[in-house]
């Protein structure tokens, strides 16, 4: 089951707006010393994102924080291909380093 999820919108290089959703699942631990966090990547978004990922790690903290590295380098991909990544209906600019930090959308 998701424990998080963060909701934004998407412009592509095309100028075409859509959106994409990143939900990561709680660690489980799979046995001594290895453990997986999946990671889901769904809207509009290269195929090679797309679905569900399960990072594999020596513990529930390393396997969260691949996790979470999995879903930045999917947005720093994009935007070197060309696309720009909004908080939810609005024009304001994410910054791709808030899905390590956590932050919040501006008031």
């Amino acid at each position: 089951m998701a424990f998080a999820e963060r909701h934004l919108d998407v412009i592509d290089a095309s100028l075409t707006r859509g959106s994409a959703t990143f939900r990561l699942h709680a660690p489980v631990r799979i046995e001594a010393d290895h453990w997986m966090c999946a990671l889901d990547c769904e809207g509009n978004i290269s195929k090679r994102f797309k679905g569900q990922h399960q990072i594999h790690g020596i513990d529930g903290w390393q396997a969260l924080d691949l996790a979470k590295g999995l879903a930045l380098a999917a947005i720093e991909f994009e935007m070197c291909q060309g696309a720009r990544f909004l908080w939810p209906g609005t024009d304001d600019e994410f910054d791709p380093q808030l899905m390590i930090s956590g932050a919040e959308s501006p008031s």
